[in-house]
């Protein structure tokens, strides 16, 4: 999912779950009642590039043996930057959190 608007969700923004991969790349993710990003029960992502502010947790969250890369490999971390949040509008989270076996 690339270049997309994600807010005001009653849950987590994006959430990948269940062995799944997603690769998250240039999107706004504000708003949310929860995570902005949830990687969740064997699952994978790279998420590069994204204003994640303003949710009611934290900004990414990996839990139950997932993993999030937050720089891709290659020149589409070059093009798309770093992720970033606002200091206005921050979550009221961590920026990144790994719990029970997550990176």
């Amino acid at each position: 999912m690339a270049k997309d608007i994600i807010r005001n969700n009653a849950g987590a923004g994006i959430v990948v779950t269940r062995q799944s991969s997603a690769w998250i790349v240039g999107n706004s993710i504000t708003g949310n009642g929860s995570h902005g990003a949830v990687v969740d029960r064997p699952s994978q992502s790279d998420d590069v590039g994204n204003t994640i502010d303003a949710n009611q947790g934290d900004a990414h969250r990996a839990t139950h043996n997932s993993g999030i890369n937050l720089e891709s490999e290659g020149k589409e971390s070059v093009q798309v930057g770093t992720n970033s949040t606002a200091a206005a509008s921050s979550n009221t989270g961590v920026g990144s959190a790994a719990t029970l076996a997550g990176t």
